[in-house]
């Protein structure tokens, strides 16, 4: 099974070659030279360059691409088959997805596996798969080949591709909602020449260099680019998470220094990309609501934290539990929740 996020699934302390090295000798009884060698075998299948490398690295030391092709060769070592991912490719920015998608779908057919591939991305699955099942509330609700689904008659399925987000569609319609036009033209953010550096001397790395923008109020700004290309380290900085920037920002009218006050962190609130890893794993969901809510002194927590769960499509008895007894989606709405709880002016969204 390959899973979501590699960073969850492969040991931190243990180097790649020797975790997968590990799954072949589970299934194989062979000596350690056989399997360092079809270990370098199997890294070289999934595409990766430098398989010396890789085999003496450490899980932090790969992009999020290379983690997900080592998943991918640990769990094809062992010759399986039927081999079932897991969403694995939706913590990767587009173009690694497509690259981990072509290899798994030449490996999958170079051996004759059967695969189930689990995923909310119905281009994605109907691109990859012959066969596609729609499931909800527990059930397999309709089951149909991958090119009929456009022509699918269930409501469930005719309700998830009407939510499919489709470039080219026009914005807004006749029943948009109006928006006031103080609203519009009150500058939410400005930014002006942000620059943020990593390290010093020779070993400098530029993230961010000559950045500026400008937000009004009501208006959304989306930021596009590929891994590395300085899309989080943005947020980082607006939101305090980086001291180190020289620039100009203001909110509301007001300059930000880069040591923030806890009334600038209420304004610009971050919801991090990883859901699991941004949420306490001892603290239910009410404990993490009402940490956020204790920090600024805001009144009224049971109601408060009741109506931000409500605002994410998530029930009162939500309250009362861990991280790790929702799913993915679940954990994502309670981060969202954490931040709109405190009503900010700004919402940045990694």
């Amino acid at each position: 099974m390959v899973m979501q996020d590699p960073k969850y699934s492969l040991n931190p302390v243990v180097t790649i070659g020797a975790q997968i090295a590990e799954a072949y000798r589970i299934h194989h009884r062979v000596g350690r030279r056989e399997a360092r060698s079809r270990t370098l075998e199997m890294l070289r299948a999934v595409k990766i360059r430098d398989p010396e490398r890789v085999y003496r690295a450490h899980p932090h030391e790969l992009s999020g691409g290379m983690g997900q092709r080592v998943m991918i060769a640990m769990m094809l070592i062992p010759d399986p088959d039927l081999l079932i991912a897991d969403e694995p490719t939706s913590a990767l920015d587009a173009t690694v997805q497509l690259s981990v998608l072509d290899i798994l779908d030449e490996l999958v057919e170079e051996r004759g596996m059967g695969l189930i591939f689990i995923s909310h991305d119905l281009n994605m699955v109907a691109s990859f798969c012959s066969r596609i099942l729609i499931m909800n509330q527990g059930e397999i609700v309709e089951s149909c080949a991958a090119s009929d689904l456009g022509r699918s008659e269930h409501p469930y399925t005719r309700s998830l591709l009407a939510a499919v987000p489709r470039i080219s569609d026009q914005a807004g319609s006749e029943f948009s909602a109006c928006k006031r036009e103080s609203e519009r033209h009150s500058p939410a953010i400005v930014v002006e020449d942000l620059r943020v550096a990593f390290g010093q001397g020779r070993d400098e790395v530029i993230a961010l260099q000559g950045l500026s923008l400008h937000i009004n109020a009501g208006e959304s700004y989306g930021i596009v680019g590929e891994s590395g290309s300085g899309k989080s380290t943005i947020l980082a900085a607006l939101s305090g998470l980086i001291q180190h920037w020289t620039g100009r920002i203001q909110v509301q009218g007001q300059p930000v220094k880069p040591t923030r006050t806890v009334a600038d962190y209420r304004l610009l609130q971050l919801v991090f990309q990883d859901p699991y890893g941004s949420l306490h794993p001892r603290l239910t969901i009410n404990s993490t609501l009402a940490e956020a809510l204790a920090i600024h002194g805001l009144g009224d927590r049971d109601q408060r934290i009741c109506q931000a769960l409500a605002d994410v499509g998530l029930t009162e008895d939500f309250r009362f539990r861990y991280p790790h007894q929702l799913s993915g989606g679940q954990r994502q709405r309670v981060a969202i929740a954490r931040a709109l709880i405190l009503e900010p002016r700004i919402l940045l969204l990694d």
